[in-house]
């Protein structure tokens, strides 16, 4: 009887990854991710631990960009999150409004969309200017540079006007302050 990890990450972010990566179910890339997250004959388990998660990303960072740093191929997979996580059945009904949900909306939403696969620790997020936010972390030991990764592609998604960042500063290894800015259109 297998139990539920202590802070748990659900498949649909597992497979928002891999998606984002451009993997497909049956090609050998998916079945050795499947594989590293406890998973039998390429498939993916429904939950794993929030470490399991991280060892996925620094997996595909190592594994699909292998000639940048590893903070960057943490950035690259998560830029891809929402792009990948838009090609799950879950992800193409809880974002399919994104492209007209606007970058405010977007990063309003960010504590409960990240909440929903990985529902543990705290987010918040707090208005500093007409296109500036802080989303306040706490708790959630995932790499900082994901986290700016997706929400960058998030922003951009959304159509934040030409200019968007997102910016970390990490206060302890599950404690980080993100900082989101855009230019309007």
């Amino acid at each position: 009887m297998s139990t539920q990890p202590e802070r748990p990450v659900r498949i649909s972010a597992l497979e928002g990854v891999l998606r984002g990566l451009d993997l497909s179910p049956g090609t050998s890339a998916w079945t050795e991710a499947a594989r590293l997250m406890g998973g039998t004959n390429g498939a993916l388990p429904s939950v794993v631990s929030v470490e399991q998660y991280v060892e996925l990303m620094r997996w595909g960072a190592h594994t699909f960009f292998p000639t940048l740093s590893p903070s960057k191929g943490l950035y690259e997979v998560g830029f891809r999150l929402f792009p990948g996580y838009r090609k799950t059945l879950l992800g193409s009904l809880q974002l399919a409004a994104l492209p007209v949900l606007g970058p405010h909306r977007l990063i309003q939403k960010a504590p409960e969309l990240f909440r929903r696969n990985a529902p543990f620790g705290e987010r918040t997020v707090r208005q500093l200017g007409p296109t500036h936010y802080r989303l306040e972390f706490r708790g959630i030991p995932i790499p900082p540079e994901f986290y700016c990764g997706a929400m960058t592609s998030g922003l951009q998604i959304t159509g934040a006007g030409g200019f968007s960042q997102v910016i970390s500063r990490t206060l302890s290894a599950e404690d980080v302050d993100y900082e989101a800015s855009w230019r309007e259109s």
